[in-house]
């Protein structure tokens, strides 16, 4: 699972250079007409980069502590549901004949940013499944590093934020002007894609904060029950 989280990490970093582009290629026109709409385009682009840091930051201080998650029933169903999702969002993608023939070219800027969201998406599922798995018995129980409860913390916060923003902009371009079929699909594939990106942070946000599952514990002590000797 933490390697999946570096992984994931590194190919985080490269995708986030294509946003910082843009925002330099956004203050080259800070002359134009239109300068409310410019700072507008640069004070957002900025604050989604500052998301994607602090994802790339939570994704690292997880794979560098070494604490043990105690991921509930439910956060484990919500995990594997979302991957659910975003296999049949990846599937989706790849019966695209479009997208085939961007990546024909390699060379082209648009390919490379397709390929890394591809892999982005496969490791995100592989790295929800691991994180959904039913807990294992473990010799020692290791705390959780106050890092990792911080920076998932802020994560799963900005998203969220992210996340709402997106779901009022969407409702208020709905409501003041009639969107096409194929704009409203493709601002509900993002609002889709927004709240999956938050499920990994929230799930390990609870668990680095939950005690051991309630059936686990019964579990043991009916265990315990059974083995002790009977007294007479």
């Amino acid at each position: 699972m933490r390697t999946l989280a570096l992984s994931i990490c590194i190919l985080s970093a490269f995708r986030l250079v294509k946003p910082f582009e843009n925002l330099i290629a956004t203050i080259h026109q800070i002359s134009a007409p239109s300068i409310w709409i410019t700072l507008t385009t640069i004070g957002a682009t900025a604050f989604l980069s500052a998301v994607a840091g602090v994802g790339l930051l939570f994704y690292f201080a997880l794979y560098r502590d070494k604490g043990t998650l105690h991921v509930s029933r439910r956060m484990r169903f919500l995990g594997r549901g979302t991957a659910l999702v975003l296999g049949i969002t990846l599937a989706a993608d790849l019966s695209k004949a479009s997208l085939w023939n961007a990546m024909r070219n390699p060379s082209n800027t648009g390919s490379i940013t397709n390929i890394i969201n591809i892999l982005l998406t496969a490791l995100s599922i592989a790295f929800l499944i691991a994180l959904s798995r039913e807990p294992s018995s473990q010799p020692k129980e290791i705390a959780v590093g106050r890092l990792l409860r911080v920076v998932s913390e802020m994560n799963a916060k900005a998203i969220g934020l992210v996340l709402s923003f997106s779901v009022f902009r969407l409702l208020l371009v709905h409501q003041t002007s009639s969107l096409a079929a194929d704009a409203f699909m493709n601002q509900f594939r993002t609002i889709l894609l927004q709240f999956c990106g938050l499920v990994a942070p929230l799930i390990v946000y609870r668990g680095s904060r939950c005690e051991p599952q309630a059936d686990e514990i019964g579990t043991e002590r009916t265990l315990n029950v059974e083995e002790a000797p009977e007294q007479t």
